[in-house]
């Protein structure tokens, strides 16, 4: 929504305005209330005569070289502003003793997630941003039912490379790179994405029987070839082939296409 505040009710310094609403239902039959607040600072412009008055408008050099710099842009934190923690990950009671503790309001909201019952598995305002007590409500997410993600991508040990790929996706052949030239072709698969199903179980990425060799490295052993590398990325990944008995040996690039 938006709200217009008179000129009259505004002064030259901070001011802080508070809202409240009720909001429409999130989860269940019942509407919530839900309050806001929100801090800005007014600050005057000088008159036309006193910038008149500041001296007469100067000019560089005929031959002086201008060196045009860019601001840097600089966070302006209010005063007595405190750092939030983030409290993803942390029980709903920690939370609200630390919020307690340091003059912050706080609400909760009720939802699903891959974290355990009475954990916080989501905020706003954001952790590691800079709030000022009294003049703040948190919004904690609090899991009350723990979803289990059949691909196991909800575990913590992954790295992002293998979160980003975790699950089903359809990748497209984007370039084939020969690595034993004029031993047999390479040719991207453009008209034919497919679908590739990757898995994370007992701390290991598997698609049929991968086994991991290094950080976002797999192989896995084919029945038509010797074996393949998967090396995974945050755009998709490289899968190398090689077959012994031909000495075919490529790489096809795949990226997602969904």
């Amino acid at each position: 929504f938006v709200y217009e505040i008179p000129s009259s009710d505004v002064v030259e310094d901070w001011n802080w305005l508070m809202a409240e609403a009720e909001c429409d239902p999130w989860f269940g039959e019942y509407s919530m209330e839900s309050v806001g607040y929100a801090e800005f600072k007014v600050e005057s412009l000088p008159d036309a005569e006193e910038i008149e008055e500041s001296g007469e408008e100067t000019t560089p050099e005929e031959h002086e070289e201008v060196v045009e710099t860019e601001t840097p842009m600089v966070e302006t934190i209010p005063d007595g502003a405190v750092l939030l923690p983030d409290f993803v990950g942390q029980s709903l009671d920690d939370a609200e003793a630390w919020l307690k503790k340091n003059g912050f309001g706080y609400t909760w909201i009720y939802g699903e997630s891959s974290y355990d019952l009475g954990t916080v598995y989501g905020q706003i305002p954001e952790g590691g941003t800079s709030r000022v007590p009294h003049r703040t409500v948190v919004v904690l997410f609090r899991s009350i039912k723990k979803v289990v993600d059949p691909y196991g991508c909800d575990n913590p040990k992954m790295t992002p490379e293998e979160k980003a790929n975790c699950g089903a996706h359809k990748f497209l052949s984007v370039e084939c790179i020969a690595l034993n030239p004029g031993v047999c072709g390479c040719t991207t698969e453009h008209a034919t994405p497919k679908l590739f199903e990757f898995y994370y179980k007992d701390n290991s990425f598997f698609r049929f029987n991968l086994r991991r060799t290094d950080t976002n490295t797999y192989v896995e052993n084919y029945y038509d070839a010797d074996y393949g590398t998967y090396v995974f990325y945050i755009w998709g990944f490289e899968l190398t082939i090689y077959h012994d008995e031909d000495g075919c040996f490529n790489t096809w690039i795949y990226h997602f296409n969904e």
